[in-house]
C-alpha cells in the first residue's frame, strides 16, 4: 500500500493544461470514428477511458508505453502527465461550485469523477506505481482476491454506487479471472439542467427519419439565442447547462451528409466548428432520449494501433517486479445518457484489467434535430471532451 498523501496544491502551467486538452480531444475523436455505425446509436465518455488508460499507463514501459502514449495521445512526459489529470480533475470537480450568480443556490449540476484500484491480495505491486496512483489520482489499492466470485460484484457494486445506479455490471463474467491481478477504474456521473429549460407543454408528438424507418419521438421545442452555425454540410448549435462553463454541441448534419460529417469529425474539425458559432435566435427541436452504450474496447483500441498492452509480451515492468509476466486481458466501458426538458444526466465507467499472461484470451435560424445527429458533452475551461456520442434511432434503448 502507498503510504504518499495526495497532492492537494498540484499546479500546472496554461500550456500544458491545453495540451492535455488536445490530446485527449484528439483520442476522443479517433475512438468515435472507429466505434460509429450508421446505423447504431452510440455514447460514450473518452475522459473516462483516458484516466482509466493513463492510470495503467503509469505501470507500463517499453513499447507497450509507447503505444499507449502515442494512441492515446500522451503529449506530456511523466510525471506532468499525471499531474495534469490531477488537475483538470479538480477543476471539473468544482464546476458544481462554480455556477452561474444568477442560478440561486446553484441547482441542478452534478459531477463527479472518481477512480478505484483493485489489486490481488499478495501479489507485489511497485511502491512508485502505488504512488502515482495515491498521489494523482486520489486512488488507494483496495486489496481483493480475485479467486473468489464475490470480486467481480465487489467492483461491479463500486460502479454502479457511484454512478447513481446507472451503470451496472460494468465488468462482465469473463473479464475476472483467478489469474487477474489488477482491475483500474473510473467512473463520471452528471446531471445537469439546462440553464434555461424547455417548458413541457410545448413538447409534441414528431416523427424522426431514423436509417431504417421513422420513428415517433417526443420533440421538445424552444427559441433561444444560442451560438450557432450552419454550412451546406451541418448545423451546429451550443446548449448551455446550469453551470454555463459545461456545454452540449449538437451537430447536425445535412441530409445524406451523417456519413461525411461523422467520418470526418476529428479534434482539428470539432475546434473549428466551436471557433464559428455565433450568436443567433434558433428555434430549436430536439427529440428526448435515453439510451444506453456497452463496449469492449480492446478490438477499437487495437484498431488504433495499441497491440502491445494486449499481447504475451506487454512490459508493466513499471507496474510490478512481475511486470513481465502482465498483459492487459480487457479493456471496458459501460455509459447511459438521457436527455428531457430540465436537462441530462450521463454517466459512464471505464475497467482496464490487468492479467498474469499464462490467462491470455481472446442568425435566425430553424434547427430540428429529425434525423441522426452527433451531441458532445465537454467542459469549456479545460476542453475537456466528457462525453461523446450519437442518437441514430431514439427508439432504441
Amino acid at each position: 500500500m502507498s503510504q504518499a498523501a495526495r497532492d492537494e496544491t498540484p499546479e500546472l502551467a496554461v500550456q500544458d493544461a491545453a495540451r492535455l486538452a488536445s490530446g485527449n480531444r484528439a483520442f476522443a475523436c479517433d475512438l468515435y470514428r472507429v466505434l460509429a455505425s450508421e446505423s447504431e446509436n452510440l455514447f460514450f465518455s473518452p475522459y473516462s477511458i483516458s484516466l482509466a488508460l493513463a492510470m495503467t499507463y503509469a505501470g507500463a514501459a517499453g513499447d507497450t508505453q509507447s503505444e499507449i502514449h502515442d494512441v492515446l495521445h500522451f503529449d506530456l512526459e511523466e510525471p506532468l502527465l499525471h499531474t495534469a489529470f490531477d488537475v483538470t480533475n479538480r477543476e471539473l470537480q468544482r464546476r458544481a461550485n462554480q455556477l452561474d450568480s444568477d442560478r440561486a443556490g446553484g441547482e441542478g449540476f452534478q459531477l463527479s469523477i472518481l477512480n478505484q484500484a483493485w489489486g490481488q491480495k499478495g501479489f507485489e505491486f511497485a511502491g512508485d506505481y502505488l504512488d502515482v496512483l495515491a498521489q494523482h489520482y486520489g486512488s488507494g489499492l483496495y486489496l481483493i482476491d480475485f479467486a473468489q466470485n464475490a470480486s467481480r460484484q465487489t467492483i461491479n457494486h463500486w460502479v454502479a454506487n457511484k454512478t447513481g445506479g446507472r451503470i451496472v455490471d460494468l465488468l462482465p463474467a469473463q473479464a475476472i479471472s483467478a489469474r487477474t491481478r489488477l482491475v483500474l477504474t473510473n467512473a463520471v456521473y452528471f446531471k445537469a439542467s439546462w440553464f434555461d429549460t424547455f417548458k413541457p407543454e410545448d413538447t409534441t408528438a414528431a416523427t424522426f427519419h431514423a436509417p431504417q424507418a421513422e420513428r415517433s419521438v417526443k420533440m421538445m421545442q424552444r427559441t433561444l439565442l444560442s451560438r450557432f452555425v450552419e454550412t451546406a454540410e451541418f448545423q451546429a448549435l451550443e446548449l448551455p447547462y446550469a453551470s454555463h462553463d459545461v456545454q452540449m454541441l449538437v451537430i447536425s448534419p445535412a441530409p445524406e451528409m451523417f456519413a461525411a460529417v461523422s467520418g470526418s469529425l476529428d479534434a482539428q474539425h470539432l475546434r473549428l466548428i466551436e471557433s464559428t458559432l455565433r450568436f443567433t435566435d434558433v428555434t430549436l427541436s430536439m427529440p428526448r432520449w435515453s439510451f444506453s452504450s456497452d463496449l469492449d474496447l480492446k478490438p477499437a483500441l487495437e484498431a488504433l494501433g495499441l497491440h502491445a498492452a494486449f499481447a504475451a509480451d506487454a512490459d508493466f515492468s513499471r507496474l510490478s517486479s512481475a511486470g513481465d509476466e502482465l498483459f492487459v486481458s480487457g479493456v471496458f466501458q459501460k455509459a447511459f445518457v438521457a436527455v428531457d426538458e430540465q436537462g441530462t444526466e450521463a454517466a459512464a465507467a471505464s475497467g482496464v484489467v490487468v492479467t498474469t499472461k499464462s490467462d491470455v484470451a481472446p442568425a435566425s435560424a430553424v434547427m430540428t434535430l429529425d434525423r441522426p445527429f452527433l451531441f458532445v458533452i465537454y467542459d469549456k475551461p479545460t476542453l475537456q471532451v466528457l462525453f461523446i456520442g450519437q442518437l441514430v434511432d431514439p427508439s432504441r434503448g
